[in-house]
């Protein structure tokens, strides 16, 4: 199960283990560790990884980065085919000069991951199952409004963990 870094990050922060391959080619690099971030726009790929792929920045095309704080900073982008969650996603990405990169909304879009901060772990999630195996961590006997798409209704439990396919 993908887990949580606790050591660069207070508190910790879910990390991602993707491959990336030139579009078409054969040769991947496997293991580019990316912080799950649901705050950025956009996937920005560390440029070690790229550059152990061999694949080469897009000529003529920067791209300004505006940091929550406010900097400002130039990023080359490339193109490439990136593979997280059995799932490929062709597209072009930015390059940072961190040690890890950053897996922003363009790819999280596509995906229903639950993060599970207390167990310092997360994990995919059908959309089918969000409904009948997501459990959910209450205090006891609160107030939990359960909609449905025919009946809303409220369910006070007592204890917990519970599970939604109880209901």
């Amino acid at each position: 199960m993908p887990t949580y870094d606790a050591l660069q990050y207070d508190p910790p922060a879910p990390m991602a283990s993707v491959s990336l391959r030139e579009i078409n080619g054969r040769e991947a690099v496997s293991d580019v560790i990316l912080l799950l971030d649901t705050g950025a726009d956009i996937t920005l790929l560390p440029r070690k990884a790229v550059e152990r792929l061999g694949v080469k920045p897009v000529s003529g095309a920067e791209y300004e980065l505006l940091g929550f704080n406010g900097t400002k900073t130039m990023s080359q982008a490339v193109e490439l085919d990136m593979f997280f969650l059995k799932r490929a996603f062709r597209g072009r990405y930015l390059i940072t000069d961190a040690e890890h990169g950053v897996l922003g909304r363009d790819i999280l879009a596509a995906v229903v991951i639950l993060l599970n901060g207390p167990g310092k772990e997360w994990s995919e999630h059908h959309y089918r199952n969000l409904i009948t195996t997501t459990e959910l961590y209450l205090p006891d006997s609160c107030p939990l409004l359960i909609t449905s798409r025919s009946n809303p209704r409220t369910v006070t439990y007592g204890t917990y963990p519970f599970s939604l396919d109880r209901l």
